[in-house]
């Protein structure tokens, strides 16, 4: 373990640590993104995560502070984003969970200049949101919004690394809508969140349809979102948040209709099959540890009693449950030869693929709490399954089955359930005038600087 003596030749000690942090977290970062997951058993990236997690944040450099912030948050995503199973991504996450911590524990300082508050805060914003600490959240959100405001206006310079021949340096303060795009929902800013979806619709379209296809991977669908805060015309409830998890006890669904636009004879066909359905049916496939309503802050999150789950989402509305989930399908289909393909006829053959057996299918469903009993929702589930082409029509096919729907809940929602992860407990106003220390400052001043946000070793992640 490093040693940051500060008595003979103290400074040069210090110093010396310093540069040796964040060497080490600098090479393991860089293993980490261009290797990925198989770099994590590796002996140096090892020591080098070893030393990061036993380094004491407040005796180094802001350069320092910010590789390790980096690198212990991207080791604490990496995994889940690559395990084989959600059950493994939840391990892997709450096995990651102190690292999250230490990496809000080293950029937690007052930052000094352009770069410094656009790194760290785009990392605050993300490690609230994986610590789902919605004070730390809004801090961060504030702190960003404060930083946008200072970011230089005009793009025009040298392309991002990657970006397609001819296309310029975006706007600063275009790129900076897209942290603040991610996180204003679960803050209840839908009026922020659609006006950020509005400017990168506009100005950074390839990047914006990115993020929406990485945010559905991980459950969190953008576009989903986006079409509820505009066809809802949602209002802001940032005074209104909380971080709750309640079980579903029971659904009953009762089919109401089925409508195929491009065949009558297809809609009387599955309304046969379903004719068992035209009484109540109770689901039987409800699991406790996987049918649970989160709610996280202004948004809901679950997944759906299919045979085959599907993320759902949508907004926290009191008294109402709404949401709505969205997969891409493929049927079953002999795998073509694809010896020698160049990669455009790959692509050109996926297409092709794509549009002969995808299946797009839609959950959604809209309930309203019974006045009588707070623990029951009524209303209706809607399952609609579009088939671009569908070998017996020889055309698409969008099939729409209506159930009118009740799910009753194991207890009042929102409920205050302890398996919840909790917000650490409100702090004092933060210390915004602390620096991160130079490599030369001593041991004694790092240690008399503050946090700027206290309380984080009191923070539950149960």
């Amino acid at each position: 373990m490093m040693s940051f003596k500060t008595k003979k030749k103290g400074g040069a000690a210090k110093k010396t640590g310093d540069s040796q942090l964040a060497q080490s977290a600098s090479m393991a970062l860089l293993m980490l993104r261009q290797y990925g997951p198989p770099v994590l058993e590796h002996k140096e990236f090892k020591m080098a995560l070893k030393q990061v997690r036993e380094a004491e944040p407040r005796k180094h450099s802001a350069d320092a502070r910010l590789i390790c912030g980096q690198l212990l948050f991207m080791f604490s995503t990496i995994g889940a984003m690559t395990a084989e199973s959600a059950e493994d991504a939840k391990k892997y996450t709450q096995k990651c969970k102190p690292d999250v911590i230490k990496a809000w524990d080293f950029i937690d300082f007052k930052l000094t200049n352009q770069r410094e508050k656009m790194l760290a805060g785009m990392l605050r914003l993300d490690i609230a949101q994986q610590l789902q600490d919605l004070d730390k959240l809004k801090f961060a959100y504030k702190e960003f919004k404060i930083m946008k405001k200072d970011l230089p206006t005009g793009g025009g310079g040298a392309p991002m690394p990657g970006a397609p021949p001819g296309m310029q340096q975006p706007d600063p303060r275009d790129t900076a809508n897209l942290p603040l795009f991610n996180a204003a929902p679960v803050l209840g800013k839908w009026s922020e969140f659609r006006e950020y979806a509005k400017v990168l619709t506009e100005k950074l379209p390839q990047v914006l349809e990115a993020v929406k296809q990485q945010g559905a991977m991980s459950g969190r669908d953008y576009s989903v979102l986006m079409e509820y805060a505009e066809d809802l015309d949602l209002k802001d409830k940032a005074d209104d948040l909380a971080m709750t998890m309640t079980t579903i006890k029971s659904i009953r669904i009762k089919l109401r209709s089925v409508t195929c636009p491009q065949s009558e004879k297809k809609a009387k066909q599955i309304e046969e099959d379903f004719k068992a359905m035209l009484e109540w049916k109770d689901i039987d496939t409800i699991k406790p540890d996987l049918h649970r309503i989160l709610r996280f802050g202004g948004i809901l999150q679950m997944v759906s009693f299919a045979d085959m789950p599907i993320a759902m989402i949508g907004p926290y509305e009191q008294g109402r449950l709404r949401c709505r989930g969205v997969a891409e399908l493929m049927k079953e289909f002999e795998e073509p030869d694809i010896t020698g393909k160049s990669e455009q006829e790959l692509m050109a053959l996926q297409m092709e693929y794509a549009k002969k057996y995808g299946i797009k299918q839609i959950e959604q469903f809209d309930l309203q709490v019974d006045p009588s009993n707070p623990k029951l929702f009524k209303g209706t589930y809607l399952d609609h399954l579009y088939q671009a082409n569908e070998e017996e029509l020889g055309t698409e096919c969008d099939l729409i089955c209506k159930f009118d729907m009740e799910l009753v809940l194991d207890e009042e929602f929102p409920a205050n359930d302890p398996r919840a992860w909790e917000t650490a407990p409100k702090t004092a106003t933060p210390a915004l005038d602390e620096k991160a220390p130079t490599p030369t400052d001593s041991a004694a001043t790092a240690d008399a600087a503050e946090p700027i946000m206290a309380g984080i070793d009191d923070l539950t992640l149960d």
